[in-house]
């Protein structure tokens, strides 16, 4: 009876399956070349959605969502690869320096946090003070009327002086630089150049898995670069390039993109835009414009007749429709940072077991 016991929890542990494992037939696949192919013809299909004119004048939300999801792709790609690869005491240095890379990318991936928790915090602010004017169109007397557009006024002044002090954190020469700065800084490190992807292994599978790596820890270095520039107020460095030594099939098609984004970003940094980030933009442009027609109302004493109300009723509506817009696409592409965050912890997780058995 306990015979049997263990030898079906033995089973368990191991199971066993007719023909090669999954783990050989993996490997297998990869030491064939199948499993690298596959993958880069995906990365040519992400990299070509991410195509855009130079000339656009913004990026998007959509965008930076879908150059995540990229990112998220190849790491899951090498998350899925590790497992299945067992590497030489020669390709320990590689597995090290990927390791060191890892942690640098959770501390941009925080950094990134931390600025997306501004912008958020921006956008609640648009969207609390719009929320108490949608109905001024409904004020019956001058005093209700009055009350409406003083409360409405305090509310827009938090946002209008929350957006001016990032303004100014980011303009004026200070001590010390913000996360944002310093992960930018390390990103552009990294990026200049990247060192060879491929330690020249004896086996097939593990050059495999190191030029997947690469591709991954370019791509990351890449969309992350992005993401820190279209999310600064008023953003003061351009773009840095990510300089690559190995020569990918889809070198040309990361170039376009990289050239483009890089064109678009440094012309806007150019002529001083206060937000690289189109959604970002409208909803600070045309929070401004409601900022200066309340402002000639309450401080020049500018009467308001009907048509008035109806329209600044109508403007804070679209105002609060355009900042849920913006709210959604925020939290969707925090989701994707945090994604980013938890696989690259696995990554580094994966990268220490390998470790532990060169």
């Amino acid at each position: 009876m306990y015979h049997s016991l263990t030898h079906a929890l033995h089973s368990l542990r191991n199971p066993h399956f007719p023909g090669k494992s999954p783990a050989l037939a993996a490997k297998k696949k990869l030491e064939d070349g199948g499993e690298d192919k596959a993958f880069n013809v995906e990365i040519r299909n992400h990299l070509s959605q991410l195509e855009i004119p130079a000339d656009q004048g913004f990026l998007t939300l959509p965008w930076l969502n879908d150059a995540v999801n990229t990112v998220l792709f190849t790491c899951s790609h090498i998350s899925n690869l590790l497992p299945k690869i067992t590497c030489s005491e020669k390709e320990r240095v590689h597995l090290e320096s990927n390791l060191e890379d890892t942690l640098n990318l959770l501390d941009v991936c925080n950094g990134l946090k931390e600025v997306l928790n501004d912008v958020q915090h921006y956008v609640m602010l648009v969207r609390y003070a719009a929320r108490t004017a949608v109905n001024v169109k409904d004020a019956s007397d001058e005093v209700e009327l009055k009350a409406k557009l003083t409360c409405f006024h305090a509310a827009l002044v938090k946002s209008t002086e929350f957006m001016h002090a990032r303004v100014e954190e980011n303009t004026r020469h200070r001590e010390g630089r913000s996360k944002l700065e310093t992960c930018s800084s390390m990103l552009r490190r990294m990026g200049e150049p990247l060192p060879e992807a491929s330690p020249g292994s004896k086996h097939a599978a593990s050059n495999a898995l190191f030029n997947d790596m690469y591709a991954a820890k370019v791509l990351a270095i890449f969309v992350c670069s992005v993401l820190a520039v279209a999310l600064s107020v008023k953003p003061k460095r351009p773009l840095s390039c990510v300089h690559m030594a190995e020569q990918p099939t889809w070198l040309d098609l990361l170039q376009r993109v990289q050239d483009n984004v890089k064109k678009l970003t440094d012309k806007g940094i150019e002529h001083g835009k206060i937000a690289l980030l189109k959604e970002l933009d409208q909803l600070r442009a045309h929070t401004n414009e409601l900022y200066e027609m309340l402002d000639n109302f309450l401080k020049q004493g500018t009467p308001i007749v009907e048509a008035d109300k109806l329209s600044l009723s109508q403007q804070c509506e679209k105002l609060v429709e355009e900042s849920d817009d913006l709210q959604r696409g925020l939290l969707a592409l925090q989701q994707h940072v945090d994604g980013l965050f938890r696989m690259l912890v696995a990554i580094r997780v994966d990268f220490l077991d390998a470790l532990c058995h060169v």
